[in-house]
């Protein structure tokens, strides 16, 4: 169960970084409200909502591997540890995967809200 768990996190970060990528590539190519007469319009990850509403998901998406690379070291480290008879660290590796797998997964749902909303028309619609 704790190895199911783990593979949660890894998802939810997998999946959050592809939404994430999808939203700043868009970003990058699509441009809105020309500034100044005459000058091209900017890029929309150009303007700072935008990166408020992006950057956090992708810094997300980087923290869940890193989670999900901790919680697999754990999972090596106990698992070889209860082969020997030590279950001591079992309960910490149970609530942790279980309180990730929780976390991970409505913030990378929540997550991809943002960034197809952040999208604008083309992928906002209620």
């Amino acid at each position: 169960m704790v190895y199911l768990r783990g593979g949660f996190v890894v998802q939810s970060g997998n999946v959050l970084a592809m939404a994430t990528t999808i939203a700043i590539r868009y970003s990058c190519v699509r441009r809105q409200s020309e500034m100044k007469p005459g000058e091209p319009e900017p890029q929309i990850l150009d303007y700072q909502t935008q990166q408020y509403k992006l950057f956090p998901q992708l810094a997300a998406a980087y923290a869940f591997w890193f989670d999900a690379q901790f919680i697999k070291d754990q999972y090596l480290s106990i698992t070889s540890s209860m082969e020997k008879g030590d279950l001591s660290g079992l309960a910490e590796l149970h609530g942790l995967s279980a309180g990730l797998k929780s976390y991970t997964t409505a913030a990378m749902s929540n997550g991809i809200d943002v960034c197809r909303m952040a999208c604008g028309g083309h992928g906002y619609s209620h």
